[in-house]
Formats: structure tokens, sequence, C-alpha cells
């Protein structure tokens, strides 16, 4: 399944320009907080396997549909696990019960329903959501909270056009319980009108939501052993994985099973800290200060994913310029926008399992000192395998 959109725009980076819809920006819509919500949020109790997991004719939790190459060797020719390989079995196969989150009616391109929303902060005013698509529905609903706004679109995946469409809001109304909201849950009650051209129906989405904001600060993997500039640059991971929803927070590495992720290294400024969101096949790392109180004088994050999407900031200046990326000379498009300078660069992520997968860095620096520091942090990104030999070429140098 393919979840193509990351938020460019959540931390103010740049304008994101990706959709043929030509209505210049979402409604903002103006956010009612009560102290206890109403209605029926018995859905949350509710759970599933995840898709493609059933229980076949033998009683047994089976796999259907995109399944680890290994377990069909664990089952005779009728589809029953052998005994001795239950165990392996399921340590392949996630049998997970996942607990409903949104409960939800809809009129959108190829939508069939769906049972989840993920919700993540990225700093103290901002929290992202975003609905799962699955077999049947390609629409995902999502939702830029921000203090008290939120700007809803529709993105739409669609399986007969290879093309993303954002469908931005007209209209509608959002109710968050704000005593829930306080203690890191989102309960909310929604309605909200669409933009669409392609015939008179009325494009909406409304119902229900009951789920957990997930917070992505990863700053325990840090250390001082590796600084590779004057300004005390740090290492962090960046891993990437087919599995990445049903990882821990702060726990990537241990997690993973062999040739199931890719690690990149990167070395950013000990103020500066990173905040992952992830999506069902695609990872956005945003590289911002960690006191999220200050003006940043620059910011970055890095897009891992299949559809990579450049944005075109409008009125500025445009120029490109070489500068390193996994080791090797990239040109970047750089846009110059009145003294403030936005950056990008796609590129392969030579994945080892995801061999059309890319990168898409990116940043923005409010003057020229910035902007070199932006490629300075990029020159030290890097793939776990070549890491350790860039480190030490640095240490001799």
């Amino acid at each position: 399944m393919k979840r193509l959109i990351y938020f460019l725009s959540l931390i103010s980076l740049i304008s994101c320009g990706i959709t043929s819809n030509k209505k210049s920006n979402s409604e903002e819509i103006t956010i009612k907080w009560v102290d206890n919500l109403p209605g029926d949020f018995s859905f949350k109790d509710n759970w599933s396997y995840p898709e493609g997991v059933y229980q076949n004719e033998f009683g047994q939790l089976s796999c259907d549909g995109i399944c680890p190459q290994e377990i069909y060797n664990m089952m005779d020719k009728n589809g029953r696990i052998y005994q001795d390989s239950l165990e392996s079995y399921y340590q392949l196969v996630d049998t997970t019960h996942l607990f409903h989150s949104i409960e939800s009616n809809a009129w959108c391109y190829e939508w069939g329903g769906t049972d989840y929303i993920t919700a993540q902060r990225i700093n103290k005013d901002t929290v992202v959501c975003f609905t799962e698509n699955n077999a049947t529905t390609h629409s995902s609903l999502n939702l830029i909270i921000t203090k008290n706004t939120v700007k809803p679109t529709i993105i739409l995946n669609s399986i007969s056009d290879s093309d993303i469409k954002i469908y931005k809001c007209k209209r509608g109304q959002m109710v968050i319980d704000e005593k829930l909201w306080n203690q890191g849950i989102l309960k909310a009650t929604f309605d909200f009108d669409f933009y669409h051209d392609e015939d008179s129906n009325r494009m909406y989405w409304k119902g229900n939501i009951y789920v957990k904001i997930e917070n992505n600060k990863q700053t325990n993997n840090r250390t001082t052993s590796d600084s590779l500039f004057a300004e005390n640059l740090i290492e962090h991971q960046l891993v990437t994985s087919r599995y990445g929803r049903f990882l821990p927070d702060g726990s990537y590495v241990d997690e993973l099973k062999d040739k199931e992720f890719d690690i990149y290294y990167i070395s950013i400024p000990n103020d500066y800290s990173i905040d992952v969101v992830r999506g069902e096949d695609f990872y956005v790392y945003y590289i911002q200060p960690a006191d999220t109180t200050v003006q940043a004088p620059f910011e970055a994050g890095v897009y891992f994913g299949n559809f990579p999407n450049e944005f075109k900031p409008d009125s500025c200046n445009v120029k490109t310029q070489k500068s390193e990326i996994l080791g090797k000379k990239t040109k970047w498009t750089i846009f110059n926008c009145d003294g403030r300078y936005h950056i990008q660069t796609i590129i392969d992520s030579e994945s080892r399992w995801n061999q059309d997968s890319f990168i898409h860095a990116f940043g923005n620096a409010d003057s020229a000192e910035g902007l070199s520091k932006l490629f300075d942090i990029f020159r030290t990104m890097r793939k776990e395998n070549d890491y350790r030999q860039y480190v030490n070429k640095q240490v001799k140098t």
C-alpha cells in the first residue's frame, strides 16, 4: 500500500506544490474544544488482525497477500501450517491485535472504509494525522492540527492513475476533547467537505477519532565520539523498514530482522533533534532545533519512499549546485527567495529491500551561512556500510 504524502509544510519548510487541484489552499478550520466530548466511541474497543492475516480452515492464523517468502516452506499443499513450524511461522507473521482508532463515513474516490488513523506530534504546536489505506481504500484523510486550527486534505493514490491527487477542504467542523488532548489522546468528531472537479457529487469525510498521539523524538541515538565538524555535529540513525509501524519508539535496530531495513547515518548540530513521521511505506525525518520555542536559522528533512515530490516556491531565483550526499556529488536545486533559501535533491536510496525507492533531501535557511550549514549536514549522510569508513577518513584528515 502506498502512503505518498510527506508533510513538508508541517515545519514551515516550504509550500508544497504537488497537487493538480487548482484551489489555492485548504481551508483552515477553527477547532472547538470541549471538556467531555459526548458520542459513541465504542469502536476503540474493536480490533482486527493486520491486513492479510486470517483464520484458515484448520483454525490457524495464516498470511495471505504480501507475506514473507519463508512461510511457504512451513505449510503443506492444503495451506496447513506444520505443527513443528508454528513457532517459527509466527515469528515471521505478525498477528497483533490492532485496535480501531477511527469510525467514519465518506464520499471520495476509491474509498471502501478504514479503521485506523495515526496521530503524531512533530513539535509542541503541531500534530499530524493520516488514515491508513488498504486493499479497497486508496484515499487517505490527512489532518494538520496546529494550536486551535485544523487543515484537512484528502490524498488519493489511485490504482488507475500514476499521479497523486490532493483534495482541499472547502468547509467543515472539528470538535476535540481538551481534557484527553492534554493527556496525549485525540478524541474528536469531524465533518469536512472538499473541493473536486470530476463530477457534481459532494465530497465529504465525517466521523469520530480516538487515538493516542505519538511522540517521535529521536534523541537517544546521539553520540559525541563521531563529531565531524567544528560545530559539534552528532551522529543519528535514520532507519527505514517495511514493518515500521510495528517498531516501538526508540528501539529501532533491535526490533528489525536482516534485509528488512536500511540504516543511514547523518550528523546534526548538538542543539538539534530529529522527528520522524512514518507512513505505511514511507518515512520522513525532520531536523530542527531541540528547543521548539527558538527561531530556527535552518531546518532540514529527509524523505525515504517510492514517490518523492519536488516543491517549487513561487517568485524565487533558481540555480543548481553540486554537493555531496551518500558520498556522491549530486545536483541540488537552490531557491533564493529574497535571502531565504530552500534546497532539495532527489536521489536513489540504494535500498537493499526496496529497489525502486528514493531519498528526497530538503531544507531551508534564513541566510547564506545557514545554507552552507545545510550542505555541511547533508555531506555527512552515509549508508551504514559506508559510514565508518567516512568517519575514519575525517579523523585522519
